[in-house]
């Protein structure tokens, strides 16, 4: 089988050559191998749809793929297609945040509430910031807006990039500590702060990425803006969630209504004693980050998983098992 990955393989070609070229190169290709579509760094459809087409699909003779979405009913319409077999591995951003992120043990005096971290600019993530700044809550908290702009490095895929119309606060570039980007090394205050607000890649599909893997290595508790109902999901999965936060707002499934009660918890939050907060959640991120340690160390992948991402995997555990 011949692996090609949706970062390394497929999307600069698309980027430079088109989905057409694309298609015939895989449909070529799998004239005389079998194709395995890697995917688990991503899992919306969005930018593979050009893809699942009926018509296209006929053309292929055997097809792989993998998503790392966590719900495999989001994935439910790929089971027309017979000439395709597809799994679901949601943990690749969990191995890789075990791997890099060293942030466990790095112990700072707690003086902000949140730290909040934002790479591109999603229209959720312009509304959340809009209404925490209507309640003064990002003068005295953590947070990035990056803004990239389009270079041969970063394309943007203007998939929920929206036009905004901001009410409460002016969009500006914020970094921490001269930092652009780092996308599994948690700046140090991640440390500094009681809850890492996390602002998901989206919020129409099941997904956990390493900005929620992240706060779990990193010992913090976390509210999330993301797929109705991924709180409850943790859970399932053996994760805990402290009763000091009131996360009634995760079964809410109107996004806005979500990030209106997210921002009333976060300000309630706001008036508590920061220490005092932080302190009494530890026994639940203590008891999340063993959980995640337990993952990596015992998990069992699927022999394509494994073949493809077997460097990511091994690194991991290795690092899980000396812990």
């Amino acid at each position: 089988m011949i692996y090609l990955n949706i970062w390394n393989d497929i999307h600069p070609i698309v980027s430079k050559h088109g989905n057409d070229y694309m298609l015939n190169k895989l449909i070529d290709l799998n004239k005389s191998d079998d194709i395995g579509v890697m995917c688990a760094e991503e899992a919306s459809m969005h930018d593979i749809r050009p893809f699942l087409l009926t018509d296209t699909m006929s053309k292929f003779n055997r097809l792989y793929m993998v998503q790392g979405g966590y719900d495999k009913n989001y994935y439910s319409f790929l089971d027309s297609f017979k000439n395709l077999k597809f799994e679901i591995w949601p943990y690749y951003f969990l191995y890789e945040s075990v791997y890099h992120n060293n942030s466990a043990n790095n112990k700072q005096q707690i003086d902000r509430l949140f730290l909040c971290m934002n790479y591109k600019p999603r229209i959720h993530r312009k509304k959340l910031l809009d209404r925490l700044a209507k309640f003064n809550l990002l003068d005295y908290n953590y947070y990035t807006w990056h803004q990239p702009k389009e270079s041969k490095f970063y394309k943007p895929d203007l998939f929920d990039e929206d036009q905004y119309e901001w009410k409460y606060w002016k969009p500006k570039q914020v970094y921490l500590e001269g930092q652009t980007w780092d996308q599994y090394a948690p700046p140090i205050q991640m440390s500094k702060c009681v809850i890492n607000l996390v602002t998901e890649s989206f919020l129409h599909c099941p997904f956990i990425t390493e900005k929620i893997w992240n706060s779990i290595i990193s010992k913090k508790p976390f509210i999330i803006l993301g797929n109705v109902g991924i709180h409850r999901h943790l859970e399932t999965l053996g994760f805990k969630l402290p009763t000091q936060i009131n996360y009634s707002f995760d079964s809410v499934a109107d996004n806005d209504l979500r990030i209106t009660m997210i921002v009333d918890e976060i300000n309630r939050l706001s008036k508590k004693n920061l220490q005092e907060l932080s302190e009494s959640m530890q026994d639940v991120v203590e008891h999340n980050y063993m959980k995640a340690i337990d993952i990596v160390k015992t998990e069992k992948q699927s022999k394509h998983v494994y073949i493809h991402y077997k460097k990511i995997i091994d690194r991991a555990k290795d690092k899980a098992n000396g812990i």
